[in-house]
């Protein structure tokens, strides 16, 4: 496994940590602190699924993922923020404990979400690192003002 991960890992923990105001808000329409950090727990929570189930040597597909719907129905705003974020930090740990243990010749299994193509393991695992790493700079930019 990339040492990097648990980096990025401590590092957005860090971030969301230090926030002065979960609340703040992107300016428009666009999400809050805290409904950053709890898309990122609906990101890690439907990534620790496809990156534990996966059919070795196989496909397995997952329904469509509707971000801006998930957000609403969770009621992040409303949510404890220390709560919510112990949750994405503890979820976290669990994933970079079991990605470690994902054995070589597994990663090319794959996993689809909706109509989007099978995504090698050996991809989807830095790419969810890599969207970490996205709404990382959102919420910087956010709290920034």
């Amino acid at each position: 496994m990339n040492p990097d991960y648990r980096k990025t890992v401590e590092r957005v923990y860090q971030l969301f940590r230090a926030c002065p105001d979960p609340a703040a808000r992107e300016k428009g329409e666009g999400w809050s602190v805290k409904e950053v950090l709890g898309h990122l727990v609906d990101s890690v929570s439907n990534n620790y699924q496809r990156m534990v189930r996966y059919i070795p040597k196989g496909n397995l597909n997952f329904p469509p993922y509707d971000q801006e719907q998930n957000v609403k129905r969770a009621n992040y705003q409303a949510f404890d923020y220390d709560d919510l974020l112990a949750l994405w930090y503890g979820y976290n740990k669990l994933l970079l404990h079991m990605v470690a243990g994902i054995p070589a010749g597994d990663l090319d299994s794959t996993t689809a979400v909706g109509d989007k193509p099978p995504v090698p393991l050996r991809q989807s695992i830095p790419d969810y690192f890599a969207h970490m790493e996205n709404h990382e700079s959102q919420a910087r930019r956010i709290i920034a003002g």
